[in-house]
């Protein structure tokens, strides 16, 4: 079991950043000039020699060094699972999408789990520390501190006897970055360009390399905008969450892949809380918003700055063009809109066709009363409305103009009997236009940003769920490996998360889109089973699901409809196609809650769906944590592909987006699929339905 001491480093980690505080410099703060950027050559291979990383698996590109032994990296023990029955059982309610690679049965070792010792967190300070210096990589402003792995596992056998152990899986060594200042501990250096980690796994020997940092010297002074003016320009980025920001100084460091940065200017980091009501409980809820930065200064020799000019043409056609200028040139550009396939365009113009998601509306009448029935229908777009008629055999269809009441997503009429006559309804489309947002994010060569958006009024083109319209939903193909994305606060907070996620499964075979939902046509009916929602045909119509929004241990939350609470999907994923469910929110997967704990919160809704993945903590957005993952999951040039919970944390550290957690459940014989590889990359568990579940595991 992990000591106490242990534990109380873990708490130290978790809460540093939390503990400062977050001053107005009201006279300024310094921009700090790059002088070297990651590792040359030389001092990588000084490191990996000192560590004993063979030279041959270490990655240097652009100064940044990456290291990871796939076998050892938070290893758990296991056995074989040789049971023929608990086999048979098993592969006949699952599928392998690559059949050359066989379905892999192995259980969690309870006996042996825990009982290696981990690797003293004094030795592993003091061995890291004096490797860095060796090769001349002492990290400049930066604080080793002390974190571990852990997992916890139960087990109920076929004598009904509980199982159960936990235990940390690593030692890792990180160090947090602050500037330095008269008022210590100064201001935190965040991002991926400020990441340098190293873990030794339960053999002893290094698992985890990852070197990602600057050295600086200090330049001049720049002017820094008041919190609430940050928090102003940040409000527009939680609709309908009632948010309160807490706008904190930071410096934020770019990834070294961006080899033009010269500096690093002072951000803010727009934490903050917000609320959403359970429809259902009436219960209010505060969620922890996943924190957007943007620049603090409005210095224009630092920040650019965008003007966007868009009009509509033909009533359809949204028409844009941006004009950069200030910071340091040359820019790139990321557009978003209804239509996601606009952020392929990397240019500084932009010609689309708004989008609208249509999903066919079920009519229900219930009579409440002796002389009143309540019409009832779901209708996300909004954009249908209510007719009647009085005569079946030719009917004289008319609106209906009684009051509409909307709640949680459900539209519904109260309209009188009339016994006297016959009463027939229908839906029909009013062909309204709807509102469209353009906008498109300019970075510079210092990877410093400036959004510009513009709202314009156009006649959406039609998304029906189940066509292949522009490469949405398609019918589901036996065999085809595939995988889908919900972000629903897109254009706009995810954006740059989504782009890095498809960008990564498209370049890098994922293997076919079977769906793209961004904005309003992001629905919580994708999750939920039917006759309710339509989870069949879209979230479990996708080996993988990538959602980005924002939760808290009870929801994940949406634009175009209600929210998805814990509660309201029950058996509805995995019992199709889906294997891997992905959330980038904060909180969602925190281990306790007044509502239980993680397994009997998203527990039931598992069907046979393998892996949950999440945070446990406040998640960063824009960090490139998604595109990462991706390329870990997958693959990349000389780095093999990493399992999927592998891939999730390495890619969560590397980016600095938060506390990253998973869980999935254990079966018959005490079968998991912990190590599963996405298709085609490695072994892959059988599928385990929800009667077959008799345990759980949870990595955080």
């Amino acid at each position: 079991m992990p000591s106490r001491e242990s534990v109380a480093v873990v708490i130290l980690w978790t809460s540093l950043l939390v503990a400062i505080p977050n001053a107005w410099a009201q006279n300024g703060l310094p921009v700090y000039q790059v002088v070297q950027s990651g590792a040359t050559a030389a001092q990588a291979q000084s490191l990996a020699s000192t560590l004993g990383i063979p030279v041959e698996s270490l990655s240097l590109s652009n100064g940044e060094a990456f290291y990871l032994d796939p076998s050892n990296f938070m290893w758990v023990p296991a056995v074989q699972v040789t049971d023929a029955t608990i086999i048979s059982n098993l592969t006949a309610g699952s599928k392998n999408d690559y059949p050359n690679i066989p379905l892999r049965f192995e259980q969690p070792d309870f006996n042996a789990l825990g009982k290696w010792p981990i690797v003293n967190s004094n030795t592993a300070l003091t061995t890291i520390s004096s490797a860095f210096d060796k090769a001349n990589l002492l990290p400049q402003f930066g604080a080793q501190v002390i974190s571990h792995t852990m997992l916890n596992a139960y087990y109920s056998n076929e004598a009904n006897v509980v199982m159960s152990n936990s235990a940390f899986l690593d030692t890792s060594v990180k160090y947090q970055f602050t500037t330095p200042g008269t008022v210590a501990p100064g201001y935190p250096i965040i991002g991926p360009g400020a990441q340098v980690q190293v873990t030794y796994g339960t053999n002893g020997g290094i698992t985890r390399l990852h070197y990602a940092a600057r050295s600086y010297s200090q330049g001049k002074m720049v002017a820094v905008i008041s919190p609430g003016l940050a928090s102003e320009r940040v409000a527009h980025l939680f609709p309908g969450l009632n948010a309160q920001i807490t706008p904190q100084l930071v410096y934020y460091a770019p990834p070294l892949s961006l080899g033009t940065v010269s500096n690093l200017i002072p951000w803010y980091a727009c934490t903050g809380t917000g609320t959403v009501t359970n429809p259902i409980t009436k219960k209010v809820s505060t969620i922890n918003l996943t924190a957007p930065l943007i620049p603090a200064t409005d210095d224009g020799a630092y920040v650019p700055s965008a003007t966007l000019v868009a009009n509509v043409v033909g009533g359809t056609q949204v028409v844009a063009t941006v004009r950069a200028t200030g910071g340091m040139a040359p820019y790139a550009y990321l557009w978003g809109g209804s239509s996601p396939s606009i952020s392929s365009n990397t240019g500084s113009q932009i010609s689309y066709l708004s989008e609208v998601r249509i999903q066919r509306p079920t009519l229900g009448v219930t009579q409440v009363s002796s002389q009143a029935l309540m019409v009832s229908w779901v209708d996300p777009t909004a954009g249908f409305g209510l007719e009647s008629s009085s005569s079946i055999a030719k009917p004289d269809w008319l609106p209906v103009t009684n009051p509409v009441q909307t709640a949680n997503g459900v539209s519904s009429v109260l309209i009188g009997l009339n016994l006297a006559q016959p009463m027939s309804f229908r839906l029909r489309y009013l062909s309204q236009t709807v509102a469209e947002t353009v906008m498109v994010t300019v970075t510079d060569a210092n990877g410093v940003q400036a959004q510009a958006s513009q709202s314009l009024q156009v006649q959406p083109m039609f998304q029906m769920p189940g066509t292949s319209v522009k490469g949405q939903i398609s019918p589901k193909i036996a065999g085809i490996v595939d995988w889908g994305t919900e972000s629903p606060y897109d254009p706009g907070l995810g954006n740059n998360d989504r782009v890095g996620w498809t960008s990564g499964m498209t370049a890098f075979g994922g293997g076919v889109q079977r769906f793209l939902w961004t904005g309003n046509l992001s629905w919580r009916w994708d999750f939920i089973e039917e006759p309710t929602g339509i989870d069949d045909s879209q979230v479990d119509n996708a080996d993988i699901v990538f959602y980005v929004g924002h939760g808290n241990p009870e929801v994940i939350t949406f634009t175009g409809t209600g929210n998805l609470y814990y509660p309201d999907a029950p058996h509805a994923w995995g019992n199709r196609d889906q294997e891997w469910m992905c959330f980038l929110s904060c909180d969602v997967l925190q281990f306790s809650d007044s509502a239980g704990n993680v397994w009997s919160r998203w527990g039931p809704n598992f069907d046979g769906l393998h892996v949950l993945t999440g945070f446990s903590s406040l998640a960063y957005a824009g960090t490139g944590f998604p595109g990462s993952f991706a390329l870990n999951m997958l693959g990349f040039f000389v780095l093999p592909p990493h399992s999927i919970v592998n891939a999730w944390f390495s890619a969560a550290n590397a980016h600095g987006t938060g506390t990253p957690a998973a869980m999935g459940p254990i079966g018959p014989g005490g079968v998991w699929d912990y190590g599963d590889y996405y298709w085609g990359k490695g072994p892959v568990g059988p599928t385990i339905r929800a009667s077959q579940i008799r345990g759980w595991w949870y990595l955080n």
